[in-house]
């Protein structure tokens, strides 16, 4: 028994040290192909193995624990930053694909507890969510909605591109005044946004199938008939799209307008839920409701009486 313990002990300490030096070796691997990209920025999109050899490195690094007598003690660190840093001269290089974008952002996100990805972020706010037209928006929108459904997705990596991307894609619609409309119905051309009022912008972002997608994927995958949500999504996935549902039914209200009950049920459901932030989104979701559309008093005394015990909670 003992002897089969220790066995056990050291094929888990070889792993480990395996591992360890597959980091290092990554480290100086990937350290090169960033400065291949440098001369060559479409080297990664021209060979599918590669890309996917920089992702299991960066995922290696992450099972890797930070010992300070591990030769890799270093090189996790720099392997993880060289593929950050090729991911986004990939990403730049091929003018954003959304696959890749938000395999960008969702390496970003889970690394920035190792090393500072704090640039990625300003990158996709300067250079694309303040940039982007309406037309791109929806492009953005169709790509990423179906992931909700998809279980090869992990709710963390949705959760980091709702939160850094889609989220404020959405909001900067209707509060940055020069956006682009690549497209709109009467046929208005680019600089002609200006005169366009938020709801009539909000139209135009939600145009079929959008606002179907949002609609099925987020609303309706996590209700019930009965009076709790299903398990659909962790607590991060449910809290974005509770703040999304907010600046949807803050500024384009009537886009929405026939969807309004899955909405309240939406928002009303997660009121209920233990995690303080989700219950605190939901009543700014509801509040946002009341406000934008006739509801009946008893909702509203409800809502009124259920924020008044909140508290309690905490």
């Amino acid at each position: 028994m003992d002897m089969a313990i220790d066995q056990e002990g050291a094929t888990e300490t070889a792993s480990a040290d395996a591992l360890h030096k597959r980091v290092y070796v990554a480290m100086s691997v990937v350290a090169a192909i960033r400065g291949c990209l440098e001369f060559i920025p479409l080297w990664l999109s021209e060979h599918d193995s590669l890309m996917q050899a920089v992702l299991e490195a960066w995922a290696a690094a992450l099972r890797v624990e930070a010992t300070p007598d591990r030769s890799s003690h270093l090189a996790r660190p720099m392997l993880v930053e060289h593929v950050v840093c090729s991911l986004l001269q990939a990403t730049r290089a091929m003018a954003n694909p959304p696959a890749l974008l938000f395999k960008l952002l969702e390496v970003a996100g889970r690394s920035s507890e190792i090393v500072d990805t704090s640039f990625v972020f300003r990158y996709v706010w300067d250079d694309l969510v303040v940039q982007w037209s309406i037309a791109k928006r929806r492009e953005i929108l169709g790509a990423f909605l179906p992931r909700l459904a998809d279980n090869s997705v992990s709710d963390e990596s949705n959760a980091i591109v709702l939160q850094h991307l889609i989220n404020p894609m959405v909001a900067t619609v209707f509060t940055l005044p020069n956006i682009a409309l690549a497209s709109s119905p009467g046929g208005a051309a680019a600089s002609d946004v200006a005169t366009l009022s938020p709801e009539q912008r909000g139209a135009e972002l939600l145009r079929a199938p959008i606002l179907s997608l949002i609609h099925q994927r987020g609303w309706q995958a996590h209700m019930t008939s009965g009076s709790q949500p299903m398990v659909a999504s962790k607590a991060s996935v449910r809290l974005e799209l509770v703040q999304l549902s907010s600046i949807l039914i803050r500024h384009a209200s009537t886009a929405v307008a026939d969807l309004r009950k899955d909405v309240i049920k939406f928002g009303w459901l997660f009121i209920r839920n233990d995690d303080i932030m989700i219950k605190n989104a939901s009543y700014v979701l509801v509040a946002q409701f009341i406000a934008a559309f006739d509801t009946p008093p008893k909702i509203i005394l409800q809502a009124y009486s259920s924020l008044l015990k909140a508290h309690q909670v905490e």
